[in-house]
């Protein structure tokens, strides 16, 4: 029988997707059509506009409010992917420039 070597590990998704909380800088929140928006930088230097049900690569933002974003962690699956169910603890709030 033959020796698999590991799999190689998938790089993140581009953009959004791929930027975990930590690396991204919140530059502020605007109201679109009755609804916050937040305005974000990331590492890359690119500007990103996130609205709710925008995922990120650890989490789902639950909601955008005049302080920042709401976050909820999504749940690894088996391969490393993200199952979409959501766990049983506090939300994370990012808020302020400079997060």
């Amino acid at each position: 029988m033959p020796v698999q070597s590991a799999p190689s590990p998938v790089p993140p998704p581009e953009g959004l997707a791929g930027l975990s909380d930590e690396q991204i800088t919140m530059r502020g929140v605007v109201t679109v059509n009755g609804r916050h928006v937040a305005l974000v930088q990331g590492p890359d230097r690119k500007h990103y506009v996130i609205r709710p049900g925008d995922r990120l690569r650890n989490g789902i933002v639950q909601s955008v409010v005049p302080g920042g974003l709401v976050m909820v962690p999504d749940i690894p699956g088996p391969v490393g992917g993200a199952t979409g169910r959501r766990p049983n603890h506090p939300n994370r709030v990012l808020g302020g420039e400079g997060q």
